[in-house]
């Protein structure tokens, strides 16, 4: 095309792919220097600038449990 690109190439990396709109539980804190291809929003403790902090709930040893998580954005994945 004008830009240069392939027309019809389509590049995924299905490795941490979730489903857009659902709730996932962030990654340590140590994995964010280290990525270079996901945002701060998605791990702990690290800087927000696209505002997907979530809640997370799921079943724990002890019942429900609570965890510092992410909304699944089209902008992430």
């Amino acid at each position: 095309d004008d830009d240069k690109c392939p027309d019809g190439l389509e590049v995924a990396d299905f490795g941490l792919s979730k489903k857009i709109g659902e709730v996932h539980r962030k990654y340590e804190r140590e994995w964010y220097l280290r990525s270079t291809h996901l945002p701060g929003d998605v791990f702990k403790g690290a800087p927000e600038h696209l505002k997907i902090s979530a809640t997370v709930t799921y079943e724990g040893q002890s019942g429900k449990e609570s965890a510092e998580g992410f909304k699944v954005d089209a902008r992430v994945d």
